[in-house]
């Protein structure tokens, strides 16, 4: 078993290091700190071999309560471990490019930042935005309608440049 970060590439090359020497293996990746390891907030991705994973699958879940097996491609485990930080980071970028947006203007940060609040709580009846968001744009994403969220970005790049507004892209 491997529990470090690498790329999918890398993955399945030591994979089939593994299965030219004769052995189960099974690719993994702790997506969180850590403190919250082992803990049941702790979530693992799991690849690979499926009598790996069921042989150990008690110790897996003591290290994280979410430890799913996605799969017998050992590269999904290091797929999930650049796709999640990946939005995290894109996620914490977005307020950073706001308040540069708002500072540009003379907006405090501090005087923005209220506002912000209401685009991850969504409204009073659902408290959510942000993670529906998501569900419906990896749908589209999955459906092939990925092109309207690109045309949305075009537009948004359009308006910025003609506007002067710095942007961090």
């Amino acid at each position: 078993m491997d529990l470090t970060s690498d790329t999918p590439d890398r993955a399945r090359t030591s994979a089939a290091w593994a299965d030219a020497h004769a052995l189960d293996y099974l690719a993994g990746a702790i997506m969180v700190p850590v403190e919250v390891t082992g803990g049941p907030q702790a979530l693992i991705f799991y690849a690979g071999s499926r009598t790996a994973y069921d042989r150990y699958e008690a110790v897996l879940k003591a290290l994280g309560a979410g430890a799913p097996l996605h799969g017998p491609d050992h590269a999904l485990a290091a797929a999930y471990d650049m796709a999640m930080p990946d939005f995290f980071h894109g996620s914490m970028a977005g307020p950073v490019h706001a308040f540069a947006l708002a500072r540009a203007e003379n907006i405090p940060a501090a005087a923005i930042a209220p506002y912000l609040r209401t685009i991850v709580a969504g409204t009073a009846a659902d408290n959510r935005i942000l993670v529906p968001d998501s569900e419906l744009a990896a749908l589209r994403v999955d459906s092939g309608g990925a092109g309207e969220w690109r045309g949305i970005l075009v537009r948004l790049r359009a308006v910025l440049d003609a506007t002067g507004a710095p942007t961090l892209c």
